[in-house]
């Protein structure tokens, strides 16, 4: 985490101001310049979990959720000072090294960096970040008047909302619950909602979430455009539900074809297939473009989520079986993601 600096109210204005000018600048990151870690912060090993790398004196590491992210997500922050910069702050002696949310987030930031050894030497393993499981290896089927399907999103549009809709309207046996902000959601489309859609506002705990989607869901829907890891959909697969998503970012690494869901392409994908922005610039203003372009439901989008939705029920009980399989072992599992971490935080260090 990390904390604003105690400042009064004008220079916090002022502060703030300085900080949405720097996110689309070619200047430094801020937290390049200025300390904004907790003080609070316990001695030991400080782990930054939003990608910088830090203006602090605590022994700290950085959890990487993509390369860019290194440049405060700017493509225009890669240039040759801030490269000076970046060095001198990988040099410090209180910098433990890098840590992965993902092989996506890693291999973004091995091409980013692959001619600077000092860099892609401090680089550690990938941790998949914790999700919570309730009884993730089984889950009771329950009778239903419907088969039901579920999406949730803060953001309707970016992830694929409309594209859904779209698809419930060629499906009137099947329910879809929409779990969003539904003040965000047009006039004109809340107009024409479905009747065998339900919506949910935005406003469920994490366990009322959870439990209501083993209890009511077929399947997760997560036909996004834009993202990097979408917990929501590891945490359906933890819990015993399989996944219908795009194919993006690190998505394909547990929304296994045949065994945990299936995968649709992105036709708006802002990533190339190294995992790195297509466009230059501040990548906040390309999220912001594709949730406006959003608003054009994407054909391509509505036909290949139809496709998918038909195979699933084909083979749902296929897949049911392949996600507890999936539950079992591997990197997602509580065991697993606590010893890598353990023997990080025991060394204090990424060496062994």
């Amino acid at each position: 985490k990390q904390s604003e600096i105690n400042v009064g109210e004008n220079s916090g204005r002022l502060f703030d101001a300085l900080k949405r000018f720097n996110k689309k600048s070619h200047f430094p990151p801020i937290e390049w310049l200025v300390d904004l870690t907790e003080q609070s912060c316990a001695d030991g090993l400080y782990i930054d979990t939003g990608s910088h790398l830090l203006r602090t004196r605590k022994n700290y590491m950085t959890y990487v959720e993509n390369g860019i992210g290194i440049f405060a997500y700017n493509t225009e922050k890669n240039n040759t000072v801030n490269m000076h910069i970046l060095k001198y702050l990988v040099r410090q002696q209180n910098f433990k090294g890098f840590v992965f949310y993902s092989n996506a987030s890693k291999r973004s930031f091995d091409v980013l960096f692959k001619d600077c050894h000092e860099i892609i030497s401090k680089s550690g393993p990938v941790i998949y970040p914790f999700v919570k499981s309730l009884s993730c290896y089984e889950r009771e089927e329950v009778p239903k008047e419907k088969q039901v399907l579920g999406f949730c999103s803060s953001n309707f549009y970016l992830k694929g909302g409309l594209e859904l809709l779209s698809v419930a309207r060629l499906y009137p046996n099947l329910r879809f619950d929409v779990v969003t902000r539904i003040s965000d959601i047009d006039a004109s489309d809340l107009r024409g909602i479905p009747s065998n859609v339900k919506l949910i506002d935005f406003s469920l705990s994490n366990e009322e979430f959870v439990g209501y989607a083993k209890h009511n869901w077929d399947a997760y829907l997560h036909p996004t455009f834009f993202d990097t890891l979408a917990l929501a959909s590891l945490e359906m697969i933890r819990n015993g539900i399989p996944v219908i998503a795009t194919d993006t970012f690190a998505l394909s690494e547990y929304v296994i074809p045949g065994m945990t869901g299936f995968l649709v392409d992105n036709p708006r994908n802002p990533f190339d297939h190294n995992y790195l922005p297509k466009e230059k610039g501040y990548l906040g203003d390309t999220i912001a473009w594709l949730a406006k372009r959003a608003n054009e439901p994407s054909s391509n989008m509505v036909s290949a989520l139809c496709s998918a939705i038909e195979k699933y029920y084909s083979e749902r009980l296929i897949l049911l079986e392949g996600v507890r399989e999936f539950n079992k072992s591997g990197n997602f599992v509580r065991e697993k993601i606590q010893s890598q971490w353990q023997v990080i935080l025991e060394n204090k260090t990424l060496e062994a």
